[in-house]
């Protein structure tokens, strides 16, 4: 029967180890690196006042489900999973909360008990097209390629010098993201083409450029294009 137990910290491993009655050190726990906790199917409460245990589908602090209505109190700060209606909520105080919306498909904080929408990040692609002694034509250039899924939410369009332009943006060529094209009918200001067409992006899709129409040979128009990425 073994008498003798050494442990020590394996500072090379960063993990514990014990060696018994002289013998070499080996791993203290299982699979010491993986950091999760593992817990039997199956089981029953144990009882007692801390505890945390599962039964075959569900996982329990003392004698709540881990799931919903769950309450956890650390360092005098509250982590609460529970629900607002048909939305999921994350409470980490009394006032503090994240939210899903899941009828305006977006996620909310709450701070001091007021609102806020947490909004996708924004980016932007385009470009502008250059001649100095005037653009005279319609044309349409390739600008960007999408590596990732997004969302159009703008298209603008800036006009410099001349009477005139109509400009479009639109997706692998045939797809445009304006239903009319934009008129520029200010010069030297960005104008807003409103709601948008065949918003979503899958990766490897390709965003387009086009000057649609010019008069009086402008020598700049600039078109950009709002994305979201989720």
């Amino acid at each position: 029967m073994a008498s003798n137990y050494h442990i020590k910290w394996d500072e090379t491993n960063k993990k514990w180890t014990v060696a018994i009655d002289g013998a070499s050190f080996a791993d203290l726990v299982e699979n010491p690196t993986v950091q999760k906790i593992k817990f039997d199917t199956g089981g029953s409460d144990p009882g007692g006042t801390y505890r945390i245990w599962a039964d075959a589908n569900y996982l329990h602090l003392a004698g709540n489900l881990l799931t919903y209505n769950t309450l956890f109190l650390l360092n005098d700060y509250y982590f609460n999973l529970t629900k607002s209606g048909a939305n999921p909520l994350i409470t980490l105080d009394n006032t503090d909360y994240l939210l899903y919306d899941r009828s305006a498909n977006k996620l909310q904080i709450a701070i001091g008990g007021t609102l806020y929408d947490i909004m996708p990040e924004p980016f932007q692609r385009g470009g502008t097209l250059v001649n100095t002694d005037g653009i005279t034509a319609a044309i349409a250039v390739i600008v960007w390629y999408a590596p990732f899924a997004c969302t159009v939410k703008n298209v603008r369009g800036y006009r410099v010098g001349g009477t005139g332009a109509t400009i479009n943006a639109r997706k692998n060529v045939s797809s445009n993201h304006l239903s009319s094209n934009l008129s520029l009918t200010s010069a030297d200001t960005w104008m807003d083409g409103g709601s948008v067409t065949n918003a979503s992006y899958a990766a490897g899709d390709k965003l387009e450029i086009a000057i649609a129409t010019v008069a009086g040979n402008p020598t700049q128009v600039a078109v950009q294009v709002d994305f979201t990425r989720p």
